[in-house]
């Protein structure tokens, strides 16, 4: 499973998003838009369980989607400044919430932010998301 997850993002393939929620009907539901729209999915319940996925199985993902309501150990805040670290940089960052003017904003330098307030159009965030892939992938094959 480690090489196949590892070859999606950098091969060019499918996009890979991690998607962090603790909503198990929100998070199926957006894995089953993601899936459909062509995208390979990985979720996690929380900060935790994602930052486990992406020293264990070494994932690279193209985007994060996190829920910035997650638990009292790690907001989605938390979680994206913490993947950016364990990764070495920064993918783009979508966070969602219903409750869009209580978060903090994650400081990440370098990594576009999109916040989603819920409940969101899905037309809208597909379009986004794919947006955002292209800038992930341009910019890192720039890199190096």
């Amino acid at each position: 499973m480690t090489a196949e997850l590892q070859s999606v993002s950098a091969a060019g393939g499918r996009p890979l998003v991690l998607h962090v929620e603790d909503d198990e009907a929100t998070r199926a539901s957006l894995r089953l838009l993601l899936a459909s729209a062509g995208f390979r999915v990985v979720s996690a319940a929380d900060g935790p369980a994602a930052l486990a996925l992406v020293r264990k199985e070494r994932l690279v993902p193209d985007v994060l989607i996190v829920d910035f309501h997650l638990t009292e150990d790690m907001n989605g805040t938390d979680v994206a400044e913490a993947l950016a670290a364990a990764l070495g940089h920064a993918p783009p960052t979508v966070m969602m919430t219903a409750d869009a003017m209580n978060i903090e904003i994650p400081w990440i330098p370098g990594a576009p932010f999109w916040l989603v307030p819920k409940p969101f159009d899905a037309r809208v965030l597909l379009a986004g998301l794919n947006a955002l892939v292209r800038f992930h992938r341009d910019t890192r094959a720039a890199a190096g």
